[in-house]
């Protein structure tokens, strides 16, 4: 029987590792976010969170959801998480609210991860996204 449970963890582990190379399309490449960059993203972020000033915001944008609006993928490192996770830190996905730059929703809050792909599949409607090569974007929406 444990010999079963190890094998069958096994081919779980190879499923999953296989299913994230064969998919993947992209790294996302996140740049240190310019004063003013991302609207107010990353402002609601830092109200939400109290972020200290040595806080450093690296940023993709994508349209995830085919709209023709892109998401804004917020990576917030701040002195704080780099020493308690090693430098696994916050990841947020933001959405624009309506026609203006300032009013922003979050479809995920604080995802632990250091990197972020963007696959060529979807799920309704959103494209899948693996952190740190585990597929979390689907479970988001209750997939």
């Amino acid at each position: 029987m444990k010999k079963f449970i190890i094998i069958l963890l096994m081919a779980l582990v190879y499923a999953d590792n296989s299913f994230a190379s064969e998919n993947t399309t992209q790294v996302l490449q996140l740049h240190e976010a310019k004063p003013g960059e991302a609207g107010g993203a990353i402002q609601k972020i830092k109200e939400w969170y109290m972020s200290p000033d040595k806080t450093i915001y690296k940023i993709a944008s994508v349209d995830l959801n085919s709209d023709g609006t892109k998401e804004v993928i917020v990576h917030m490192s701040d002195p704080r998480c780099q020493r308690k996770h090693n430098e696994i830190c916050n990841i947020f996905i933001m959405k624009l609210k309506g026609d203006s730059n300032k009013h922003w929703d979050s479809i995920s809050h604080s995802i632990k991860a250091k990197s972020v792909k963007l696959l060529n599949t979807a799920t309704k409607g959103w494209r899948d996204l693996l952190f740190d090569d585990k597929l979390l974007f689907r479970k988001l929406f209750g997939v």
